[in-house]
C-alpha cells in the first residue's frame, strides 16, 4: 500500500452535489447510511473521508466510486497530514 503525506478532503464537491439534488445533510446521511455528524464533518472539511465513506456517498448518488471522485475532482482539496509529535517525557524523581 502506498502511503502519501496528504489527506483528501471532498467537502466542497460533496456539498455541491448534495445541493444539486436539493438534499439536506440529514437526507444525504440517510441515503449514504452514514451519521449526520460524519456527513457534516466531511462536508465542512473537518475530516478526511475514508474509502468506505467515499463508496457510500457514491452509492447514494447512484455512481461508482471513481465516477463520484471524477465528478468532484476539481473541488478536491489535498492537505498535508498532521505530523504526530512525540510527547516529551518528564524524568521521574528517581532518575534525577
Amino acid at each position: 500500500m502506498i502511503q502519501t503525506d496528504e489527506e483528501m478532503y471532498i467537502g466542497i464537491g460533496l456539498g455541491r452535489m448534495r445541493n444539486e439534488r436539493d438534499w439536506t445533510q440529514e437526507k444525504l446521511a440517510e441515503m449514504s447510511q452514514l451519521s449526520y455528524r460524519t456527513v457534516q464533518n466531511i462536508e465542512y472539511n473537518r475530516t478526511s473521508p475514508s474509502g468506505t465513506s467515499i463508496c457510500k456517498f457514491a452509492k447514494a448518488f447512484e455512481m461508482e466510486p471513481w465516477e463520484f471522485l471524477r465528478t468532484i475532482s476539481d473541488e478536491i482539496i489535498y492537505k498535508p497530514r498532521k505530523q504526530k509529535t512525540k510527547k516529551k517525557s518528564i524524568p521521574s524523581r528517581n532518575s534525577i
